[in-house]
């Protein structure tokens, strides 16, 4: 297939449903992620926009997942500003490694934030 990459990326944020179906369902997502270019300290920020074949993988994605996902590149243009907007449209996300750090806190108990004196 033409025009298509495999890329491994972080998420930067949990998923976001653009689009959902008359009964509710999610049809439409996208999420920012990361890209760490080997041996560089560069990186790359790019938005990854899931259709109806990869919604439900893609919403299992969470805040420092790192993820493999093979896709096209694609391109629309912006509505008011006219400026080109480039994104990856996935294919197949694969490879779902969640981060430790979000493991450990959702495994934290839900402590008040304001203790009460006692009467």
């Amino acid at each position: 297939m033409k025009n298509t990459l495999e890329i491994q990326l972080r998420a930067l944020r949990d998923p976001r449903v653009l689009k959902k179906s008359e009964a509710g369902d999610p049809e439409f997502v996208d999420l920012w992620a990361i890209h760490h270019v080997a041996h560089s300290s560069r990186n790359f920020s790019i938005a990854v926009k899931c259709g109806k074949e990869t919604v439900a993988q893609a919403l299992e994605i969470k805040v420092g997942t790192l993820f493999t996902m093979t896709g096209r590149l694609d391109q629309s243009k912006g509505p008011g500003t006219g400026f080109y907007h480039t994104f990856i449209q996935a294919d197949e996300i694969a490879d779902l490694v969640h981060s430790k750090k979000a493991q450990a806190k959702a495994a934290q108990p839900d402590l008040p934030h304001t203790e009460t004196p006692d009467a």
